[in-house]
């Protein structure tokens, strides 16, 4: 039987006087102690028990009885003074910026704003009107207060998605070897790519409508994207020989969901005649196997792109568009996290993560490409512009908007 109320009042009156005088290390032991003995279960309540100021009573004589008095609360002042360091002019200049790049969060939206400082000041469309004084401002904001000033800006506007994959034939499955895993190498050497499609079928897949292709690079995060007409085999096939035609690396393998448009015979016999590209598959209804390419599915396609339905040649037109202005700024100017490790503490899981990169720096790092390959890439980089490509991008989404409303106004 555990320790009563009382008794847990006074073993935190005297263990709080000395867990506030500890130093750091000292804090963790007197607090692994001091759970044990109490049987709190919640480690953070116990920081807060220990952590708050013992508040001294006062014995006082009132009508001939004694009588214990606690002292008042000292109430924080409402209306503080003080200059806001980020003046609503700084706010909205943040706020351009941030619908600029498509809502990115505050961990994302910092490396952005200053790595690419440059040209935003001085680009002229669109003008976000940024003087030396607003451009210190922006370089020097946090992650966290980006979240903190955006946060009534921000807007729950997801959609729900639709999964329209279907099996390929059981004798093609028995062919392709599954993986459920990589490696330490191989989550580090460029290469391993995995492939899916999105389908732009808004809520039904009867007819034929448009899909998207999406390839991601396991170790550096590099994302293509090719628009498909229909979920015809030699549309996949055709967009899989150009991934590893325009890819700046070598691809080493890839690896798909078990949908049909990956597993057939065209794909098979493709995968024969290369012979040194391997094709391996996920576990029916295991999404996590195909978890890299998952990610950009949300991240990218329905982000950028949405969930409407897409099913005629101007629209299909509109989306390469997109895609082709998009993928260079993903893959050289736009950072992303990853995971390094997951651990587990009781039913918690804490997910650590890396300094948000672009790809491009991933790759320029990787000690598995040639320095000739690094240099190629350099100088691709140095014809971008990359408010340039951003503002194409809102342009081709804007087109892509217009024909489909197009089309559904014709339609009614």
């Amino acid at each position: 039987m555990g320790l009563t109320m009382k008794a847990k009042k006074e073993v935190t009156e005297q263990v709080r006087d000395r867990y506030q005088k500890a130093s750091r290390k000292e804090k963790t032991a007197i607090l692994n102690e001091y759970i044990q003995t109490t049987g709190y279960t919640n480690r953070k309540y116990a920081i807060r028990k220990l952590g708050k100021k013992a508040v001294k009573e006062v014995l006082v004589i009132a009508g001939g009885k004694a009588a214990k008095l606690k002292p008042e609360k000292k109430k924080r002042p409402k209306n503080r003074k003080g200059r806001p360091l980020y003046t609503e002019e700084v706010i909205c200049r943040l706020r351009k910026i941030w619908a600029f790049y498509w809502y990115k969060c505050g961990k994302y939206l910092a490396p952005i704003i200053r790595e690419q400082m440059p040209f935003l000041e001085t680009h002229s469309k669109p003008d976000f009107r940024i003087t030396p004084e607003i451009k210190e401002k922006l370089l020097k904001i946090s992650p966290a207060q980006i979240d903190r000033r955006l946060r009534s800006d921000k807007a729950a506007l997801r959609g729900k998605g639709f999964n329209g994959t279907r099996l390929g034939e059981a004798a093609l499955l028995k062919r392709i070897p599954v993986r459920t895993h990589y490696s330490d190498s191989e989550r580090e050497m460029p290469g391993f790519m995995q492939i899916d499609t999105v389908h732009h079928c808004n809520v039904s897949d009867s007819g034929e409508f448009a899909l998207t292709l999406t390839a991601a690079d396991v170790a550096s995060g590099w994302v293509e994207l090719f628009p498909l007409p229909n979920k015809a085999h030699k549309w996949a096939l055709e967009a899989m020989q150009s991934l590893r035609a325009s890819l700046p690396f070598p691809l080493v393998e890839l690896h798909s969901d078990n949908g049909s448009e990956f597993i057939n015979h065209d794909t098979v016999n493709w995968r024969d005649v290369t012979k040194t590209l391997l094709f391996t598959r996920s576990r029916p209804r295991h999404k996590n196997d195909n978890c890299f390419v998952e990610q950009k599915n949300g991240a990218v396609v329905r982000n950028y792109v949405g969930y409407a339905r897409f099913d005629t040649d101007k629209e299909l037109s509109a989306m390469a568009k997109v895609y082709k202005s998009l993928c260079p700024l993903l893959n050289f100017f736009i950072p992303e996290k990853k995971l390094l490790r997951k651990t587990a503490h009781g039913s918690k899981t804490i997910k650590t993560y890396d300094r948000p990169k672009t790809p491009f720096q991933r790759l320029m790092e990787s000690p598995h490409l040639s320095q000739e390959l690094k240099d190629r890439l350099a100088g691709q980089r140095a014809l971008l512009n990359p408010v340039d490509l951003q503002y194409a991008v809102h342009i081709a989404v804007r087109a892509l908007l217009d024909a489909h409303k197009a089309k559904v106004t014709f339609s009614k």
